[in-house]
């Protein structure tokens, strides 16, 4: 099993429904792990594909640079692990959202055809989770809860619902927390490694 070279090293992963409360958590969260001695990063994964989404990634920008907390945000829709030498062991990293992520790898340049192109992606994606974990103090992993809505007929959306559930099983071995979010109402999923 894998073992972190950072033996203070933690990895937290939240999932919920869309709109659950899961980044607010998350950024709570982050805050309070990074106290006055770490820094705070923002991976952020969304591309900005219309004027709405434009303006959402706009307004948590601003969010975030005026808080009383103040981050460094990434914009990083594909490819985690060219980051991943930005950050030490002084470093609180929150990932959002690896849903938005997934999508982004599986679809781009026809990797979703190719079942082992679909293979490597997943095994680079959890390599570079691994990875995050050595490298920062925290590293924050945000994620949806798209299962409850039955079995689409397509074959994209049904590759992309079974990549996503092997990254969340995964993750949940790797992680020292897992925080589940209904409703902004937060459960404690796991505890310990």
């Amino acid at each position: 099993m894998f073992e972190s070279k950072n033996s203070s090293s933690k990895l937290i992963f939240i999932s919920g429904g869309v709109r659950s409360g899961k980044s607010t958590f998350a950024e709570k969260l982050a805050c309070s792990i990074a106290g006055k001695t770490s820094s705070l990063h923002y991976i952020a994964t969304s591309l900005p594909y219309d004027d709405e989404m434009v303006a959402r990634i706009k307004k948590h920008q601003l969010d975030r640079s005026e808080g009383i907390y103040k981050w460094k945000t990434w914009e990083q829709p594909m490819n985690l692990h060219y980051l991943v030498n930005q950050f030490t062991n002084r470093d609180v990293v929150l990932i959002d959202c690896l849903t938005t992520l997934l999508g982004n790898e599986l679809f781009f340049d026809g990797c979703w055809l190719d079942e082992k192109k679909v293979e490597a992606m997943l095994n680079r994606l959890k390599n570079t989770f691994e990875l995050y974990k050595q490298t920062a103090k925290t590293t924050i992993i945000v994620s949806n809860e798209i299962f409850s809505e039955g079995i689409p007929t397509d074959r994209g959306s049904r590759l992309y619902m079974k990549q996503l559930g092997k990254l969340h099983q995964f993750l949940i071995t790797l992680c020292n927390e897992a925080y589940l979010l209904e409703y902004g109402v937060v459960r404690k999923m796991k505890e310990g490694h």
